[in-house]
């Protein structure tokens, strides 16, 4: 994924680490309806099973964008949408004039919705949270497949705190969704109300789709063209 090179990294990682961005980001996730107006999802195909994936995203920068600084810097954090965690192979990501735009990292979105989900717990819970908890919630977002699968695991079959927090159905659905994808976020500068377009695109390895009677044995022969499968990232977040 892009760098953000261009705030210094230490104070990058305090900011978003702080309580309040990543609970504001992982709100306006939710409220994408609010803010997202359009969505557009494509597929080029290199060959049977590779393509490129482009999305493209218009939207309202929203009052409610998180706004941090760093150095002499301000920028408002947008929660683009949400892709399986595994590797981004020729990630792309830019503007509507074509202007590369900075992306967090997987570490830095790390500390952010990391810091976001924990404070969300803490208040639905009422208090601090109990450290074999936190933990759990913690290696559900950052944690390696082994260590996420545990703690999932755990977290759902754990009790006390945990069952407040499983009964929440909306921080329930949001954890889920994050233990197995990473929150795409870029940086902005400008102000709330400005429209933006921003696109983003990578490469992906699919499967071709099982084919049935009659169509198997004339797409095994070439006869007609095979058909490939591929997850429709954006419906996550889409409104149709």
């Amino acid at each position: 994924m892009t760098e953000t090179d261009q705030w210094p990294r230490d104070e990058l990682r305090a900011a978003l680490a702080a309580d309040l961005p990543g609970l504001e980001t992982i709100r306006l996730l939710i409220a994408h309806p609010d803010w997202v107006h359009r969505r557009v999802d494509a597929l080029e195909y290199r060959d049977d099973t590779t393509f490129r994936r482009r999305q493209s995203v218009h939207f309202t920068v929203p009052a409610a964008a998180p706004q941090i600084r760093v150095g002499e810097s301000d920028a408002r954090l947008i929660p683009l949408t949400t892709l399986r965690k595994e590797t981004l192979v020729n990630f792309d990501c830019r503007d509507e004039s074509g202007t590369a735009l900075p992306v967090l990292t997987r570490r830095q979105q790390g500390l952010l919705v990391v810091r976001g989900m924990l404070g969300w717990a803490e208040a639905i819970v009422g208090g601090s949270l109990d450290a074999d908890v936190a933990g759990e919630i913690q290696a559900r977002l950052t944690a390696g497949e082994r260590t996420l699968q545990a703690a999932r695991a755990a977290f759902d079959d754990g009790g006390g705190q945990r069952e407040a927090l499983l009964a929440d159905d909306i921080f329930a659905l949001v954890l889920e969704r994050l233990t197995d994808q990473f929150l795409l976020t870029t940086l902005v500068r400008d102000r709330p109300g400005t429209q933006r377009i921003v696109k983003f695109s990578y490469e992906e390895l699919g499967e071709l789709a099982p084919e049935v009677w009659p169509r198997a044995p004339l797409a095994a022969l070439g006869w007609i063209p095979r058909r490939a499968a591929s997850v429709a990232e954006g419906l996550g977040t889409a409104e149709s």
